[in-house]
């Protein structure tokens, strides 16, 4: 009879089959790598075609080749997770099996050796000695559980082919904004320090600068939760570091919440990030924590960095309403600048009130040109003064989200996720995308601020 080895359960997985996948795996990012550079050299086997035939051949085959380069980098990534997991799978099997077993069957030996009048007093003294045993295996069966979860997200990262932009122009090349880079050390040195300043609450939103992804609305959103030291540990925490087999960073686990219904409010969804796009939103003009954030969410739709369609959904064109509770978990409201059914449009003395309690105190605040009938080309020109105190007239954008920092009964301060803005007459950029705006024009150019929360 066993008194205490029966509190510690083997240890779970098969290490030699989690091997023989991931050089299944290794295989297969070999093949995907030959394949990209069979298609690399298309080109030149094609270099007397003439005309549309020849230009709609090439853009095929930028795309195809951009769709391999995504499909080998994340298949040799998951090989190698698969690989180190076979390892942490094996090292649990030893240590149960050559530390924690034994330790346990002795327990069982020495209370066997115990007369039986003593037995009492000695069961509970081993049994407290076990329960330190079991506790190391739960811990290491726990930290195993995680790699299998995390080892889940690579996998899924590997089989997801990241959707090429669909304007033909941009498809496969330099400009397209669906081009990933794998991050850099340097890159990784930088998140870093943003995630330390963000727990700190001392990151600048101004840094941001939106890229040549059509996504606004959900830099907006973000950009709104830093506005608050709660908002930047929220975000901060929302983002672990992911380690390679070597024990060093390769990447980062983002957490996005899920869209709200009825059966997952609050719900998250986590996302490896491996790379970020070269074309999208910057901090500093280089990757950073906005990084992550924009290459997860455009990983959790089917259409990427594409404006969504029918048949897909994509990041090119949103509402704040929509992204905001992706970031926060929470939900949203809306001040409406339209006036009661159309009829005097602006905003009252009550909702300009609620405007500037909720800029002021922190809450994600965002106002939007969306619906605003002011606009009659794509920018309107507005006066406005700049942090430095100086007086300009810049463009402001129709269909453009920006975000309210501050707000008070003279006007309110926005900050433009483009990270400047253009001066009207001379159309060179301001240094920063922050203006402060009078309510009369902002009554004019902005037809409703989302009001979102970050507890």
């Amino acid at each position: 009879m066993t008194w205490f080895s029966s509190m510690i359960p083997g240890a779970p997985g098969n290490a030699d089959s989690i091997a023989s996948l991931a050089q299944t795996l290794h295989e297969s990012a070999a093949q995907a790598e030959n394949i990209e550079q069979a298609v690399s050299r298309i080109p030149s086997s094609i270099a007397t075609w003439r005309g549309h035939a020849h230009l709609d051949y090439l853009e095929s085959q930028q795309r195809a080749r951009r769709r391999m380069i995504h499909f080998n980098e994340g298949m040799a990534c998951a090989a190698n997770d698969v690989e180190s997991y076979s390892w942490n799978v094996r090292a649990m099997h030893n240590y149960v099996e050559n530390i924690l077993r034994p330790a346990a069957q002795e327990l069982d030996d020495a209370f066997k050796r115990t007369p039986a009048a003593q037995r009492l007093d000695a069961y509970f003294s081993l049994l407290a000695e076990a329960r330190t045993l079991q506790g190391e295996y739960r811990e290491r069966y726990n930290r195993l559980k995680q790699e299998a979860e995390d080892l889940a997200l690579s996998l899924q990262q590997a089989l997801s082919i990241e959707p090429v932009a669909k304007k033909s122009k941009f498809a496969g090349g330099f400009f397209d904004p669906s081009r990933t880079e794998r991050l850099s050390e340097r890159d990784i040195d930088r998140i870093n320090a943003e995630l330390k300043a963000l727990r700190e609450g001392s990151f600048d939103l101004r840094a941001i600068a939106q890229g040549s992804i059509g996504d606004c609305y959900y830099l907006a959103s973000l950009m709104a939760v830093m506005n608050s030291p709660e908002g930047q540990a929220l975000l901060a925490d929302g983002i672990r570091p992911h380690y390679n087999q070597d024990g060093t960073i390769d990447g980062y686990i983002v957490r996005v919440y899920d869209k709200p219904g009825f059966f997952s409010s609050g719900s998250s969804t986590e996302v490896l990030v491996r790379d970020i796009y070269p074309r999208g939103a910057r901090s500093n003009g280089s990757a950073g924590v906005i990084s992550l954030y924009e290459k997860a969410f455009s990983q959790l739709h089917p259409g990427g960095v594409n404006r969504s369609t029918f048949f897909e959904s994509g990041i090119t064109g949103g509402y704040p309403r929509e992204a905001l509770p992706r970031v926060t978990g929470q939900g949203t409201s809306k001040v409406d600048g339209d006036g009661l059914f159309g009829f005097g449009s602006g905003y009252d003395a009550g909702e300009r009130q609620t405007i500037i309690e909720a800029a002021n105190s922190g809450q994600p605040t965002i106002a939007n040109t969306e619906y605003s009938d002011a606009f009659k080309n794509r920018t309107a020109p507005v006066d406005v003064t700049l942090p430095n105190g100086q007086e300009t007239r810049i463009d402001i954008y129709g269909g453009h989200s920006y975000v309210v920092t501050h707000a008070d009964s003279s006007g309110l301060t926005l900050v433009n996720p483009h990270g400047t803005n253009t001066v009207s007459e001379t159309g060179s950029a301001t240094p920063t995308g922050e203006f402060t705006i009078s309510w009369e024009d902002f009554d004019e150019y902005y037809g409703d601020v989302t009001l979102g929360s970050v507890k």
